[in-house]
């Protein structure tokens, strides 16, 4: 017998009420699982024997009657229908069971109370940890007892307890912490919450919000008819995101920042890392070496500098997940004083669209625009080895920008180094990026920039300069470490030397006096 058949007693579908004249009509209508009707039978009625109706005599001849709802009356709930309601109640229950246990009240609304209670869990937690002996059992008759001892209602006092557990508890662990005692202590904790019935019950309350949120849709997905098309027809239509890419900038160009950042002090204990993001190959008189004479001058010894490139290190790659989760943790924990970036302009260079000379003044083939500034993130019909050479720019570039403004935004100084974007609009830079745009869109702009001549400053060639800065006072600094009566170089770094090396590549390292502005 099959699954359909205990459920059909009539020629009329209990799913959605109509008659299909036959019982064998009905069954075929229930093995059709994309009608919902069998999801609104199966579950929410009981089986029964099933019956056998044929057409009476008088339709005998007639085939395929249409199938007509005689019956009136609601329409069963789907399955998920059902469970929605189910989940709903579970839910009601669990809160309603909750507010008498305080697990919905928030300590955030009492601090001055929430504040002693958690001195005194603090409190606790030291004269566990001072004696040597004890064990999760002696954890919990200390936490146990701060609670009771407390003038408040015993289930706000766990919930408060529960709110220094999420909070706190892990930063009062000392450095020096035995292993095995930290796995204690760390048992101890997870012992006492289960013992705790606000814990269960906000516990339980998670479990089902989480339910909640991925039931499906109450009902099915309508089935669209099937695309007619000639058999013939071999063309099929593609996807083409990368050729939407300007029309998305676009869009971009039009965002705006809203919120404010938030400046907090450093920690007060080191160490305190300086970032210098691309730095390339380490050189005398670099950037590092620079400030780390500073530094040591100034009698600070707890100030590290990072050069992060692949050139100084294989293992300095920001694609690194172990140093990425290292640079964003010392940011958000304030320990970075300062992050300077410049990133890689080899497929942003506009030397890409002029005229490659050699030595002896004849045109040289050079490497052809990969940007337009119309499409500033690649151009269509490029090479593999072209589309590999955006893929790494582009990535360098978001990456730089993530950690700058993650730094910005905590209130540490950060600087973004990059060519002037050029007068010809054809040409491309990371100045006309709409991301790059928002940043600095007023009233709520997170950084400033400004354009300078490096040869002011001691640069060997024409190479005008765009700072993107934050949280500090640039102006003055480049005013203060003008080289005395510069003189403007005449050659621009623009072809191949005699070498057969680019010319941009001769002077890529920071000017001295340039290094003493950022310092």
């Amino acid at each position: 017998m099959s699954l359909e058949r205990p459920y059909i007693q009539s020629t009329t579908c209990a799913g959605c009420l109509k008659d299909f004249h036959t019982t064998w009509r009905v069954q075929q209508h229930l093995k059709y699982r994309p009608n919902g009707c069998w999801d609104r039978v199966c579950g929410s009625r009981q089986p029964d024997l099933p019956a056998t109706i044929t057409l009476p005599p008088h339709l005998k001849n007639i085939k395929r009657l249409p199938a007509i709802r005689r019956m009136h009356g609601p329409i069963r709930r789907t399955s998920v229908q059902r469970q929605r309601i189910k989940l709903k109640q579970r839910i009601s229950d669990v809160r309603q069971q909750g507010a008498d246990e305080f697990a919905w009240w928030f300590p955030s609304t009492d601090p001055a109370l929430t504040d002693i209670v958690c001195d005194a869990f603090s409190a606790g937690l030291t004269e566990w940890r001072s004696d040597f002996d004890a064990d999760h059992i002696t954890y919990q008759n200390i936490m146990f007892g701060k609670i009771l001892n407390m003038d408040i209602p015993d289930m706000k006092g766990a919930r408060i307890y529960i709110h220094w557990a999420e909070t706190m508890f892990y930063d009062l662990w000392p450095e020096d912490l035995d292993p095995d005692r930290a796995s204690s202590l760390d048992r101890a904790n997870e012992m006492m919450l289960e013992e705790l019935p606000t814990w269960q019950t906000r516990h339980e309350m998670a479990k089902l919000a989480q339910l909640w949120a991925h039931l499906p849709p109450d009902e099915p997905a309508p089935r669209l008819p099937p695309v007619q098309s000639r058999p013939y027809n071999r063309a099929h239509p593609i996807w083409r995101r990368y050729a939407d890419l300007p029309d998305a900038e676009q869009r971009r160009a039009k965002w705006h920042m809203y919120g404010e950042r938030v400046h907090q002090a450093p920690p007060t204990e080191g160490p305190y890392y300086i970032i210098h993001l691309y730095s390339g190959r380490r050189r005398s008189g670099d950037f590092q070496d620079w400030m780390e004479h500073y530094s040591l001058a100034g009698g600070f010894h707890n100030i590290h500098v990072l050069s992060v490139d692949t050139a100084v290190d294989p293992e300095m790659n920001i694609h690194n997940p172990k140093l990425w989760t290292f640079l964003m943790d010392i940011i958000q924990q304030g320990r970075c004083l300062g992050i300077l970036l410049g990133p890689s302009c080899e497929t942003w260079s506009a030397a890409r669209h002029h005229s490659l000379l050699g030595p002896d003044g004849s045109v040289v083939t050079g490497p052809r625009p990969l940007r337009h500034g119309a499409h500033l993130w690649g151009l269509e019909k490029l090479t593999w080895a072209e589309l590999q050479q955006l893929h790494i720019g582009n990535t360098l570039l978001l990456k730089g920008l993530h950690l700058a403004c993650a730094a910005a935004l905590r209130g540490s100084p950060a600087f973004v180094e990059h060519p002037a974007p050029p007068q010809d609009g054809d040409m491309t830079s990371i100045w006309r990026l709409g991301l790059v745009r928002m940043i600095m869109r007023p009233p709520r702009r997170l950084f400033s920039k400004l354009s300078i001549q490096q040869w002011r400053y001691g640069s060997q060639g024409i190479k005008p300069t765009t700072l993107m800065y934050s949280n500090a006072r640039l102006g003055d600094a480049l005013a203060q470490c003008e080289v005395a009566q510069p003189v403007r170089p005449t050659a621009f770094l623009i072809g191949r030397s005699e070498t057969g090396e680019f010319a941009r590549h001769v002077q890529r390292s920071i000017p001295p006096n340039l290094i003493k502005v950022l310092l």
